[in-house]
């Protein structure tokens, strides 16, 4: 799977991170600077047993709530400008608005009580908006 081959995928969710995840012949594959919902081009950079690394090579069909991230170091597809992995993981969720952000925060804080906490049905207040 893993070399210059190129795929084709829409995005499923988004992993803790920001990653988005796609499925390719079964195996999972982490995609960062996408979106659920989006066709993406990518190919393989790293597999491993269960899973599999993609780099993003261009956005075939951008979500419709994808926005220009403010941060100069996001990951910007092609068609959007230059192609390149963020340079910090503060950028992870910068191509979201923000409100969608701390939905998705608060979907994967949950998903992390149950799945790793064993917490079966967690109560938690929902995420505190910056003001800014």
């Amino acid at each position: 799977m893993r070399g210059e081959n190129r795929y084709t995928a829409e995005i499923e969710s988004l992993a803790f991170g920001g990653e988005g995840v796609a499925r390719l012949d079964g195996c999972v594959v982490f995609v960062p600077g996408v979106l659920p919902g989006e066709k993406v081009l990518f190919r393989i950079a790293a597999a491993r047993e269960s899973y599999a690394r993609g780099e993003l090579l261009e956005l075939l069909e951008p979500a419709a709530d994808r926005i220009e991230p403010v941060c100069p170091f996001m990951i910007r597809p092609r068609g959007i400008g230059p192609c390149a992995p963020p340079v910090c993981p503060g950028c992870a969720y910068g191509h979201l608005p923000y409100a969608r952000e701390l939905a998705v925060k608060q979907a994967q804080f949950r998903d992390a009580l149950i799945r790793l906490g064993g917490v079966a049905n967690p109560v938690f207040r929902p995420p505190l908006a910056s003001p800014q």
